[in-house]
């Protein structure tokens, strides 16, 4: 969804838009599949990763949806984290 608020879709290739409908239907099956999990819904990366990483320490934790990485100016966003 992020991407999609920053580019215009006339920006987009056919295949850009294929991959980012696909990851949102992905991370909707994974909500869908893992109720109870925990959503990192932040759109601020920095934000978002500070809160997964807290997630992650968190015994109590068990599924995190949409974790996000930010290391050395590189961003990645799991759809499920177990």
């Amino acid at each position: 969804g992020e991407i999609i608020k920053q580019i215009s879709e006339t920006e987009l290739t056919l295949g850009e838009r294929f991959r980012i409908e696909q990851g949102i239907e992905i991370g909707r099956r994974a909500r869908e599949l893992y109720p109870g999990g925990l959503l990192i819904d932040d759109t601020d990366l920095v934000s978002a990763s500070r809160k997964t990483k807290r997630l992650m320490d968190d015994a109590d934790v068990s599924i995190i949806l949409e974790g996000a990485f930010l290391i050395d100016g590189f961003v990645a966003r799991a759809d499920i984290l177990r």
